[in-house]
């Protein structure tokens, strides 16, 4: 009996131990809880390669032993059983080919009350690379040049790049190589010279040991001609779904009109996405909706939209076409070039012609500069620049003969120059500065217009000049209004000239004008209220200037301008009077007439009916091809076109609006674009005329 006591206790003793040394193992071990966090990991349906479907998680001490690792494909488990300390927790997310494609860690001291840590997947894995093709109609761009900014939206280990690609027909390539992982946006610029001419802004996702390919199209055009089309990009997998809505059925819009258009998230918040707006890469807006308007010609609208999941950058893009929807004939505003755009240094007074291959010549006086240049979507791109040691009162050019003549308003010296379209360049003649201050006694003090047509002179080519002179032959306080010829075949010393009138008065023409086929020059005179025409007669033995006259008294007209007639042989003009046109017409054969001119009063219009009030018209143009009249108002800074119809009567088209009162305007020998200029800011206007239905 003793001694089955005393067994009994040793054995209850033994098992006193090992509870006790139980209990002391359980409270140096807990449970520990891990909640993978993935609202930042890959979402990408339309990608599988991006789409999380399984994580692993590896869990070491503080000594860099492994403790534990977990396969799951659920984003909370339990790992039991860890001894209480520091730990090192990193999870991995897999797709379903088994790579990881994205990971995150984090550093837990787990205790008896400390048992549940929380894994942020926040890192993509890996490097990738790009490889991207530009391409373009090289046959519309003279000097051209591609700008790539890649930039990285939810990766920090690397720079944003930029480069500049060279361009060789019609291409050029961008690659980059071991990009780290991610989400990035991707900016392109195509210019022509220094003139951007198109771009777009699209989302790039880079993954592991994958190369983002592909042929990317910039758009471009001469003039407006084709329609745009939607694009879905899908680069890598477009986590957003979204479209833009708002656009016509023909993705057509009018230039220079405001378009709203929005973006369509489906079941997505709108508070919840990111947005950018690009229009041709130039960032416009970052709401969901978004208003701009646009130049003439065609034109990419990209939209980047994110959520807060990594890698969730996705784009859409549009290409559509902003098309001169107004009338035929009506201008319709390209762009306004100001001083420091594309190299231009401009001021308040420049004078501007139409070179005979489309570029344009511009000599601007306060900056004492001649430029040539190019027109570049709705642009000018500066190709040529040299100093100016002169004021330039007016600049013509020769379509035949390459030259181009500028009148000195100091020195009343006549400058020609030789045009190298394919340099492009002026080369100063030998004879540059022999007319004008010369010739058969005349020395000229003013000049009303510089022509550059032939029918005024048997000759083929030449220029014409119009003004006042100063005749050493009478006496010497009188002056004469006079026509100058100079002829190209030749030297220029073979200029000659001819008196217009025989006044003994120092009378000076106000408004003065001239027809697109420069055959006859329309003067007015305020002081005598005198209309005046003067064409060139050719009475078979090599003929001269011829005058018609029309004594119109009261009348103060704004304006005047040669309109084309039906009858060949009817001088017709136009006057701006106040808020109303109003007709004149006298007959060619009545030459040397002083009271040909009569006045067509069932012809008059009321403008203010049509066009609006207090226009004060300050000059008016004719097209190219004789079809429309357009009156620059300098009442409310307006262009009013009026179209002349088949009886030579005036109809009302519409009325273009600029921010200034435009002081000059020259129009492009195939009449599609104007260039008008302003002595109130340093400041063109470059316009588009849709010349066709």
């Amino acid at each position: 009996m003793r001694k089955s006591t005393l067994a009994l206790f040793a054995a209850l003793a033994i098992l006193a131990c090992l509870l006790c040394i139980s209990c002391q193992d359980s409270a140096d071990t807990a449970d520990l809880r891990v909640t993978l966090d993935d609202t930042s990991r890959t979402l990408s349906p339309k990608d599988p390669d991006f789409e999380i479907s399984s994580y692993f998680v590896t869990c070491t001490d503080t000594n860099g032993e492994s403790k534990a690792q977990v396969t799951s494909y659920r984003t909370s488990f339990v790992i039991q059983g860890l001894p209480i300390g520091g730990y090192t927790l990193t999870a991995y997310g897999r797709n379903a080919q088994g790579e990881d494609i994205v990971k995150g860690s984090t550093e837990f001291n787990l205790s008896r009350t400390n048992t549940s840590a929380t894994i942020a997947l926040s890192e993509m894995i890996g490097e990738g690379h790009i490889d991207l093709t530009f391409e373009w109609d090289a046959s519309l761009t003279m000097d051209p040049s591609v700008l790539v900014t890649l930039s990285p939206r939810d990766s920090k280990s690397t720079d944003e790049i930029v480069m500049e690609l060279t361009a060789t027909d019609g291409t050029a390539v961008f690659t980059q190589n071991d990009l780290p992982s991610g989400s990035y946006t991707l900016k392109a610029e195509l210019f022509d010279g220094s003139v951007k001419v198109a771009g777009f802004v699209e989302a790039v996702r880079i993954s592991d040991k994958a190369t983002v390919s592909e042929v990317i199209s910039f758009n471009l055009d001469e003039l407006p001609d084709s329609y745009g089309q939607i694009t879905l990009k899908n680069n890598a997998g477009v986590p957003v779904s979204c479209t833009i809505d708002g656009f016509p059925s023909n993705w057509t819009v009018a230039a220079q009109e405001d378009v709203t258009v929005s973006l369509e998230t489906g079941s997505l918040e709108e508070e919840s996405i990111k947005v950018e707006w690009y229009l041709d890469g130039e960032k416009i807006g970052t709401s969901t909706q978004v208003t701009f308007s646009a130049e003439p010609g065609q034109h990419r609208l990209d939209v980047v939209a994110s959520t807060d999941k990594l890698g969730s950058t996705g784009s859409t893009s549009v290409k559509f076409e902003a098309a001169l929807l107004k009338s035929v004939g009506q201008p319709v505003l390209g762009s306004i070039v100001t001083t420091g755009d594309q190299g231009i240094t401009l001021s308040k007074d420049n004078i501007v012609t139409f070179l005979h291959d489309g570029r344009v010549a511009i000599a601007d006086n306060g900056a004492n500069k001649l430029y040539i240049c190019s027109i570049v979507k709705n642009s000018l791109d500066v190709e040529f620049t040299t100093d100016l040691t002169y004021d330039v009162s007016h600049m013509s050019a020769l379509p035949n003969d390459y030259k181009v003549a500028i009148a000195d308003r100091t020195t009343m010296q006549l400058r020609t120059f030789t045009y190298n379209a394919n340099t492009p360049t002026l080369v100063a003649d030998k004879s540059n500065e022999s007319f004008l201050m010369q010739d058969t006694g005349m020395k000229w003090s003013k000049v009303y217009a510089l022509m550059d047509h032939a029918e005024w002179s048997r000759y083929e080519d030449h220029m014409v000049m119009v003004g006042m002179v100063y005749n050493s032959n009478k006496a010497d306080s009188n002056h004469s209004n006079a026509i100058g010829y100079v002829d190209y075949l030749g030297d220029i010393k073979n200029g000659h000239g001819q008196y217009l009138d025989y006044s003994m008065e120092d009378n000076e023409f106000e408004l003065v004008t001239t027809s697109p086929l420069d055959d006859e020059v329309i003067l007015w005179d305020n002081e005598t209220s005198q209309l005046n025409a003067w064409y060139y007669y050719d009475n078979g033995t090599g003929g001269g200037a011829m005058y018609i006259k029309g004594d119109l008294p009261g009348l103060k007209p704004s304006a005047i301008c040669s309109l084309p007639s039906v009858d060949t042989g009817v001088c017709r003009v136009v006057m701006a009077i106040g808020d109303s046109f109003r007709f004149f017409e006298a007959d060619r054969d009545d030459r040397m007439n002083d009271t040909a001119f009569h006045e067509v009063t069932s012809e008059a219009v009321d403008r203010s009916s049509l066009d609006g009030s207090d226009l004060d018209t300050a000059f008016m143009v004719l097209s190219r091809d004789l079809r429309f009249l357009y009156a620059f108002n300098s009442g409310d800074s307006s262009i009013s076109t009026y179209e002349v119809t088949e009886d030579g009567r005036l109809s009302y088209v519409d009325r273009t609006q600029l921010d200034w009162a435009a002081s000059d305007a020259r129009i492009s020998r195939n009449g599609e674009y104007m260039v008008v200029t302003t002595d109130e800011q340093p400041e063109i206007a470059i316009m588009r005329i849709r010349v066709s239905e």
